[in-house]
């Protein structure tokens, strides 16, 4: 049984209920948990990617895209903080190079053109 989407859905979506009658003929009032959802479109390399993750039958794509390990990538302010603090551990403080070399970068930082002005 899926959520019933008979406009008796709690605040936030969370919880469905309703009247349903039995094979016996006694009225049974069900409750369904539901999780709030968002549709993706992915190609047909990810869907493949993604089936061959599963590690069984019964696990959702959502529980194979939370396991899944994301690299931090280069340019971001947490990979320059994991280096900063990697060269800290190994030589107990920054160096004065690199702490020049990083005020260089600050003070030539700008501010990047706005894609949407013409």
């Amino acid at each position: 049984m899926g959520c019933a989407d008979d406009g008796s859905r709690s605040a936030g979506g969370v919880a469905t209920g309703k009247v349903e009658r039995g094979l016996d003929g006694v009225d049974y009032l069900c409750m369904y948990l539901c999780m709030a959802t968002k549709t993706i479109s992915v190609d047909l390399e990810a869907y493949d990617r993604l089936l061959r993750a599963k590690t069984s039958s019964r696990e959702s794509f959502s529980q194979v895209i939370k396991r899944a390990e994301w690299p931090v990538g280069e340019g971001t302010a947490r990979s320059m903080l994991e280096f900063t603090r990697g060269l800290y551990r190994e030589r107990g403080a920054l160096s004065d190079e690199v702490l020049a070399r990083l005020d260089e970068a600050q003070e030539s930082d700008g501010v990047s053109p706005d894609p949407w002005e013409k």
